[in-house]
């Protein structure tokens, strides 16, 4: 069970993590422009935020090897929806004793699932 007093702790672990190791990419776009986009994301099952996020990964992915990706809208990862981006993040933080990245515990839950999921198609 939750109490106030780790919530509080895993909002103070998320904010000292984000403060050293995160930080905003903004542009200016027309008012139109921004609603459709918006409206593009919600369609699939996304957020701005998220399609954004996912298309630096990309780009710095294709500098890095050189390769760019046959479909620019390929973006060779899924959609994480911010539903479940925040769940994974709670997770991360509720099972968190001793402050840890949250990202790294997010990453780590992903990585069990998917050798779970590997283990059950075999």
């Amino acid at each position: 069970m939750r109490t106030e007093e780790g919530m509080e702790k895993a909002r103070q672990a998320r904010a000292a993590y984000n403060k050293e190791h995160i930080r905003t990419v903004g542009a200016n776009i027309r008012k139109e422009d921004a609603e459709a986009f918006r409206q593009i994301a919600e369609q699939r099952g996304t957020t701005p935020g998220a399609m954004i996020r996912q298309f630096i990964q990309q780009t710095i992915r294709e500098a890095e090897t050189g390769k760019r990706a046959e479909d620019p809208g390929a973006l060779g990862f899924m959609y994480l929806t911010e539903r479940n981006i925040t769940r994974l993040m709670r997770e991360a933080a509720q099972h968190n004793p001793d402050g840890k990245n949250p990202d790294q515990l997010a990453n780590a839950i992903l990585d069990l699932y998917f050798e779970l999921a590997e283990k059950l198609r075999k």
